[in-house]
Formats: structure tokens, sequence, C-alpha cells
């Protein structure tokens, strides 16, 4: 599954919204690039971050960040408002 909201390597351009890990820590970053690295010798192509970091060594996560994820009971708010019949339909709240 590939999440559209994250652009995947090595589509990466100057602007692309992408998350990261980081490797000391394993928190999870979502992060703009500010520029393209061309490949070095075993190191591959890199990223600079809007926080000034390079990356090199990289993986894509295609997961959305926790906030962008809907709790069971919105999803069960959205669910029954789309299945109601149309006479009874109240806008959303």
């Amino acid at each position: 599954m590939i999440d559209p909201t994250y652009a995947a390597w090595p589509q990466m351009r100057r602007g692309d919204r992408i998350l990261i890990r980081e490797r000391l820590t394993a928190r999870e970053l979502t992060v703009t690039v500010t520029a393209t690295l061309p490949p070095t010798e075993g190191e591959g192509p890199g990223i600079i971050d809007d926080r000034g970091r390079t990356i090199r060594h990289h993986f894509y996560d295609a997961r959305p960040t926790p906030s962008e994820t809907l709790d069971q009971q919105e999803v069960d708010r959205l669910f029954a408002h789309i299945t109601a019949p149309t006479s009874t339909r109240s806008p959303l709240r």
C-alpha cells in the first residue's frame, strides 16, 4: 500500500512532505524536503530536511501520522451519516 499523502523514494522533490524515523529515538517525524542530494559511493541519494538534517539512509513508510487517523467513534459517526436514509439525514456536526 502506498499512501499518496507522502512522497515515495526516489521520486522525492523539494517541497515534498515525508515521514522519517529518527535512528536514535525511533521517533517518527513528518518533515519537508528542502533539497535532494546526488548519490555518493556506498550511500546512495539523500535529502536535506526542513530542520537542516542530511538524510541518506531511509525507507518509505506509508503509515499516516497519528493525528491523521480517525478514532472509532468518528468512523461510526461518519458511517451512520453516510448510510442514513436521505429523508432523515441531517448535516454533519
